[in-house]
């Protein structure tokens, strides 16, 4: 339910920047250029340094970022049609989809304390209850990277009645190693072509039945 109806830090105007690239410096390791074709890297080497940093110091490196490129950040006000709202996420459960977590502002949970983990995921639960009347059964781990959940979130998660938590960092697991609390996702990223997800997702089957 991270940032439903609300500015996220995803949501910004980055990749709309009228400059030509970034220098490095203390956030940048090395120069990173906009102009086509390399915009779309740029934008993914801007997250992945987002992605990185201590939770506290994200709203520092989004000032920064948004100083630098010239874009500025979103406002805070309500994003409208750009953003999913609790009356869409109520239309699609009625049309059957399932709506599971992914707490309420997005940090990576490993970097925060146990007592703030569990703010993050129950305060998601006890949104998902208010908004559409029923448990919080499945999770989406922010980032769902190995090292951006930990023990605590699992213990967290378990406590609360969650069934099964996804991660992002591929792979495949066999029933002797099964985890509910670590369902490996592919990642599917726009820059794949169909032959790509198809071996992606044909792979997998062949090393789990492997014997």
């Amino acid at each position: 339910m991270a940032s439903v109806g609300r500015r996220s830090p995803w949501l910004s105007k980055y990749d709309e920047s009228p400059r030509a690239g970034l220098e490095p410096g203390t956030w940048l390791s090395r120069p990173i250029t906009f102009d086509e074709p390399d915009r779309d890297e740029a934008v993914a080497t801007l997250l992945c340094v987002y992605k990185t940093l201590p939770n506290d110091a994200t709203g520092a490196y989004l000032d920064y970022v948004a100083d630098a490129t010239g874009a500025a950040r979103r406002g805070e006000r309500p994003v409208g049609g750009l953003w999913m709202t609790w009356d869409m996420l109520r239309e699609m459960r009625a049309a059957g989809m399932v709506i599971g977590g992914h707490t309420v502002n997005h940090p990576v949970l490993a970097r925060l304390s146990p007592e703030a983990q569990c703010e993050e995921i129950s305060g998601c639960a006890q949104r998902i209850a208010d908004e559409l009347g029923e448990p919080m059964r499945y999770f989406s781990y922010p980032i769902g990277q190995q090292d951006s959940f930990d023990r605590h979130s699992q213990e967290c998660l378990r406590r609360i009645g969650v069934r099964f938590a996804f991660s992002y960092y591929g792979g495949y697991q066999r029933f002797e190693e099964w985890d509910a609390l670590d369902m490996r996702r592919i990642p599917v990223e726009r820059y794949m072509d169909v032959e790509w997800v198809g071996a992606i997702v044909t792979l997998p089957a062949l090393f789990g039945t492997a014997r």
